[in-house]
């Protein structure tokens, strides 16, 4: 299997979902203004997108595992173009916002297939490295849109963004049509109760899997209240906003390339604890200057930068860590994964849209807490990881 083909076709396929997801961010406060609604409201547009998104990816991954994974991709496709079509031509809040639940539900597959499709080919550190440079591709479909959707809200109208997402995506279902080779292994048929019923018990990837959750999360909650508080505290427009939107993002990338590289040198668990600390420290700073009411750019800059590399550098391994050991139920266990994370995203970016921004002190409160979990977690991982090797020790002395 051709691993750049692969890499690049399910690169398009998630990147179509990412600029769904933050094409309108740098408009957000214009597009209140045509649709008669508080800013705050038009974060909802991000809770609608990824709480579909995340449900959808428990019906495409066993789906996916029984029918194939072209004709699936194919389905959430056209779900997806209907959706911004939908955005575009919407003339009230609640039909924007229901083109971006039609967005979510059709961006879901690329969501389960970004996993699957990287566990179909792959295993062990190929799989590892491959994860890395698809985590790196994927950083410039959030790159892009922000600056993609300032420009052409400035030049043409905020709906001109979703005309461009519909376009994208009618393009991405045409060549994954022509290109992409059904990647389905061929394994014994289990009900979908006990491919689920093998997740559940399996407490490593339960831990990892709400690791990714957070750390999805966090860099929701950025994208969400990051134009928020540009234009609120700062009084910036979209074209600037969009600049700035982008400055963190490459951090993302160099993330993702560092695990890569260490990650054929060192245990992947040092790589994930060392950035859940990154990440946890970032997130801080963020607090601690919002509860001083130190209001600058840079303060809340800098350390989003310092955040989005640990999340870059967490996002390949842990998911490598998570789906390894379960290819035989790849498709599932790719949508337990991308259903939890873009769930979890949107109730956090749900609760993050309630707040007032006017200080970046919610933004850190949230932050600090998804860090918290993540130290938790891995420290309970930790032990368990201890005490089984302890028994399996003393039973080797008893022998």
């Amino acid at each position: 299997m051709n691993l750049y083909l692969i890499i690049f076709l399910t690169t398009i396929l998630v990147a179509a979902g990412q600029m769904a997801n933050t094409i309108f961010v740098p408009a957000m406060t214009l597009i209140a203004e045509d649709l008669g609604v508080m800013p705050t409201y038009i974060q909802g547009f991000i809770a609608a997108y990824l709480l579909p998104y995340g449900i959808s990816q428990f019906f495409y991954g066993p789906a996916s595992d029984e029918y194939g994974r072209k004709p699936i991709i194919f389905l959430g496709l056209v779900i997806y173009c209907s959706g911004a079509l939908t955005s575009a031509s919407g003339n009230t809040y609640i039909t924007v916002l229901s083109g971006c639940i039609l967005q979510g539900i059709g961006a879901g597959v690329g969501g389960v297939m970004c996993r699957t499709l990287m566990r179909d080919c792959f295993s062990g550190t190929k799989l590892q490295i491959s994860n890395s440079i698809l985590t790196m591709a994927l950083i410039f479909a959030p790159l892009l849109a922000p600056l993609i959707g300032g420009i052409m809200t400035v030049y043409y109208g905020w709906r001109s963004a979703f005309l461009f997402l519909f376009v994208l995506g009618l393009s991405v279902l045409i060549i994954e049509v022509i290109f992409l080779p059904e990647t389905k292994p061929e394994v014994p048929e289990t009900t979908l109760l006990y491919k689920y019923s093998l997740l559940i018990k399996n407490k490593y990837f339960l831990v990892y899997a709400i690791i990714l959750t957070m750390v999805f999360s966090s860099v929701a909650v950025f994208e969400a209240t990051f134009g928020i508080l540009l234009s609120n505290i700062f009084k910036l427009g979209p074209e600037i906003i969009s600049i700035l939107f982008i400055v963190p993002l490459p951090f993302s990338f160099l993330g993702s390339f560092t695990a890569g590289i260490l990650g054929k040198k060192v245990s992947l668990n040092i790589i994930i604890f060392a950035n859940i600390m990154i990440m946890l420290i970032s997130s801080s700073v963020i607090l601690v200057s919002g509860m001083m009411m130190v209001l600058n750019i840079y303060i809340i800059i800098i350390p989003i930068c310092f955040l989005m590399f640990g999340a870059g550098s967490l996002a390949p391994t842990a998911t490598t860590c998570a789906i390894d050991p379960l290819g035989s139920i790849a498709g599932t266990a790719g949508a337990v994964l991308g259903g939890m994370q873009n769930l979890g995203a949107g109730i956090f970016t749900s609760f993050s849209s309630l707040i007032p921004q006017k200080t970046q002190f919610p933004l850190g409160i949230i932050l600090t807490l998804q860090g918290t979990i993540m130290l938790g977690l891995f420290l309970f991982l930790t032990l368990r990881k201890v005490e089984h090797n302890k028994k399996k020790a003393d039973r080797k002395v008893r022998v």
